[in-house]
């Protein structure tokens, strides 16, 4: 059984990374796909209606995003402490893979308002972003802790 429980943790572990890399990548790419055309940046900044719009967007989605991730995630994973190992890592996955795509949503559009309005706000915004999902990097005593039944 020990063995078996090893086995997932690695192939989570494995999923996670793969995830997170995608996550990373996905937004180096973005960014070095503007950074490319330099005819597709600051088409927004003309408007200063809309630069505030999307500015209050950015800083409103990275303000709710990152607390969110890190306390929300921490109270779901006690409270399903309680079901069989199977039944946690099912949903461990769910709220992992959740958490990850939130974070790569809120990062790609505070990237996207950064280079839309070039405006420095979206971009402070999606770099928190960033740094705040240094948090959660996948590794196996991570998900090993966050699995176990003896962790609070």
């Amino acid at each position: 059984m020990q063995n078996n429980e090893e086995n997932t943790i690695k192939r989570l572990s494995i999923e996670f990374s793969l995830l997170y890399a995608g996550y990373i990548l996905t937004a180096a790419l973005f960014a070095l796909v503007y950074e490319s055309q330099p005819l597709a940046k600051g088409f927004m900044a003309g408007n200063a209606t809309a630069a505030y719009v999307i500015n209050t967007v950015c800083i409103m989605l990275t303000l709710l995003i990152v607390p969110l991730s890190i306390k929300v995630f921490g109270n779901m994973l006690t409270r399903h402490l309680s079901l069989s190992f199977p039944e946690r890592v099912a949903r461990y996955r769910m709220l992992w893979g959740t958490r990850i795509v939130s974070f790569a949503i809120v990062t790609i559009f505070d990237l996207w308002a950064y280079y839309a309005t070039v405006n420095n706000i979206g971009g402070f915004c999606a770099l928190i972003c960033i740094v705040t999902s240094l948090l959660f990097i996948p590794s196996r005593k991570h998900i090993r802790d966050d699995l176990s039944e003896g962790k609070k």
